[in-house]
């Protein structure tokens, strides 16, 4: 399982509830929030490659920094994206 998160540094999203925010920092945290809270209305394309990727990783058949870019773009074509963090 690639689950490091030296490579996932935190991209905080917004929530279904008003005002109240994310930050996600693992892959298992982004499968996690994709899976479970992940507004209805951007579950396109971006949304299904995030999802992949996100398994991917936590099966050690991708990068964790993959399945992070991957939950940034769908997160940006969600609309939910607030900032990231820069990889240390």
């Amino acid at each position: 399982m690639s689950d490091d998160a030296g490579t996932f540094a935190g991209v905080t999203i917004e929530t279904n509830v008003v005002g109240r925010l994310r930050t996600v920092t693992s892959v298992r945290e982004a499968a996690e929030c994709l899976v479970g809270e992940w507004p209805t209305q951007g579950r396109g394309d971006h949304y299904r490659r995030a999802v992949r990727a996100c398994h991917d990783a936590l099966k050690g058949e991708a990068t964790a920094l993959s399945a992070r870019n991957a939950f940034i773009r769908a997160a940006l074509a969600a609309g939910i994206l607030v900032r990231t963090a820069e990889r240390r």
